[in-house]
């Protein structure tokens, strides 16, 4: 790279206790460390990100690979590794302690060579019940687990704190509004990420909740809240009737778009949302760069609707898609699509979370989302006088 000396490469100025996940003095001295699962590391200015795995770093094996010598990685793929322009290693596998040897990398740091315009986003997917506690503490382990990977915005999917029978909601609903709203201020604090939760009851009088979601800083600062304004009654071939408006009343606002600071301006939605494009492009003609679809998609309609509409949306709004979603058997006989998906602003499917919880990570460059907006420039070529 560019400006780093050899000295700063090689082996670092400093490297401590592979064993105990620990490495300081890397690069030009930042200290980072393994076993939190991220470390920054600076070259003549210019900020890199080691983007590693899950609690214990070197410590528990879960980082597998060792890279030294010059790299430089331009793009990003859907599977997270680099379109590679340069690369000298030094040895692979597992290494504790000094030992060298095993399977080959499965997570790999990244050198962004050049000025830096992306940042890591995560969709996360939860397969949630009607126990909160459970569910509370899925939507932590994510959320951390993105933390540790370098995401810098993550997003909860819709119904994350609770999904069960609406009489239950209604009874819990005055509790969990008011634990939600606190538990994704505490989290965002925790794990130092802007943090969406994606739809939770909130009471709107006897027999009905919105379903809100929230948008919060690092900082723990609300920076947007919004309540579904589209809700989902419909008949499915399948046989199972949904009717949401039994008791979720719709918001009477329009969705907001929030500037988040190094990520771009940001728009919410929530799950049926994705069907009506004209609140899309609202947001689009309100500036949004992203957009935040949060969903608890039916597996009978996700399987032939669900990709197809948000890439729809990011197509023609040219912007990126984040989607967190719900997945497998959820309570009786709710089972819900997966697929969490990040989209960028050309349709593309930069990563997808398949069907097990966990999740869809990936770098959001605004960068990439000016060029697609000047080679594509369709927002500009609105007709508004006529519709």
């Amino acid at each position: 790279m560019e400006g780093l000396r050899r000295a700063d490469w090689g082996l670092g100025r400093r490297l401590g206790g592979g064993a105990d996940g620990r490495l300081g003095g890397w690069g030009f001295g930042r200290v980072g460390d393994w076993a939190e699962g991220r470390m920054d590391v600076w070259a003549d200015g210019r900020l890199g990100r080691w983007a590693v795995g899950r609690k214990g770093g070197w410590a528990e094996g879960t980082v597998r690979g060792v890279l030294v010598g010059l790299l430089r990685w331009r793009h990003w793929l859907p599977s997270g590794i680099g379109a590679l322009a340069t690369l000298a290693t030094w040895g692979r596998g597992h290494l504790a302690g000094g030992g060298i040897g095993g399977p080959p990398p499965t997570i790999l740091g990244v050198w962004v060579d050049g000025p830096v315009s992306s940042v890591l986003v995560a969709a996360v997917q939860l397969t949630s019940t009607p126990d909160p506690d459970i569910n509370f503490a899925a939507a932590e382990e994510l959320i951390e687990l993105a933390a540790r990977r370098g995401a810098e915005l993550v997003g909860l999917p819709e119904n994350f704190a609770f999904m069960g029978a609406d009489q239950k909601r209604l009874e819990l609903a005055e509790s969990l509004a008011e634990r939600c709203s606190q538990f994704l201020v505490t989290m965002a604090r925790r794990y130092q990420v802007t943090l969406l939760g994606g739809g939770f009851p909130v009471p709107a009088g006897p027999g009905h909740t919105f379903n809100r979601a929230e948008l919060v800083s690092q900082e723990g600062q609300l920076l947007a809240r919004y309540d579904k304004i589209h809700l989902f009654d419909v008949d499915l071939p399948d046989g199972i009737t949904y009717r949401e408006s039994s008791t979720v009343t719709p918001g009477d606002q329009l969705p907001p778009v929030a500037e988040v600071s190094g990520l771009g301006r940001v728009g919410l939605s929530i799950c049926y949302d994705v069907r009506f494009p004209e609140l899309y492009r609202q947001l689009a003609s309100a500036g949004a760069d992203l957009l935040m679809v949060p969903a608890a998609f039916t597996a009978y309609t996700g399987k032939d609707h669900w990709q197809v509409l948000l890439q729809a949306r990011a197509i023609e709004n040219t912007a990126y898609v984040i989607a967190p979603a719900q997945t497998g058997t959820n309570y009786d006989r709710r089972h819900t699509h997966g697929h969490a998906l990040v989209i960028d602003p050309w349709g593309t499917v930069l990563a997808d979370a398949g069907v097990a919880p966990g999740l869809a990570i990936a770098p959001i460059d605004l960068a990439h989302l000016q060029r697609v907006r000047n080679q594509m420039p369709s927002l500009q070529h609105r007709r508004p006088a006529l519709f």
